[in-house]
């Protein structure tokens, strides 16, 4: 066999990585598993920029303000609020539509959208 014929290292195919925790050689790991990590990791993340107090009152400030821009509205006597969305393909078509319901006597009489895609 020449040696043009003989496998090397740079010809040659990787394995797949074998024996990482939650894996089964030769195959993807757990999609579940990965899904913890990452969300683990962002948490990390998040805790880290937050102990900086500068970034603590952005992340504050946004969070205020999004509550403020989702909050429920104000009611008169009788009526009562409901949150509504759209269906999964309205959302997935950039069609899809959130927000509250205000709902007297059974019936609804008013629609607020707070969200849209």
């Amino acid at each position: 066999m020449s040696s043009k014929d003989r496998p090397s290292a740079e010809n040659s195919v990787a394995s797949p990585r074998e024996g990482g925790e939650g894996e089964t050689p030769g195959q993807p790991p757990d999609v579940a598993d990965l899904a913890n990590r990452i969300i683990e990791e962002a948490r990390a993340n998040l805790d880290r920029r937050l102990a900086d107090p500068v970034e603590r009152a952005k992340w504050e400030a946004l969070h205020a303000s999004v509550a403020r821009a989702l909050a429920p509205p104000d009611l008169e006597p009788g009526e009562e609020v409901r949150w509504f969305s759209s269906d999964g393909e309205s959302w997935r078509g950039l069609a899809g539509r959130a927000g509250w319901e205000v709902v007297k006597d059974g019936r609804v009489v008013r629609r607020i959208v707070k969200v849209l895609s």
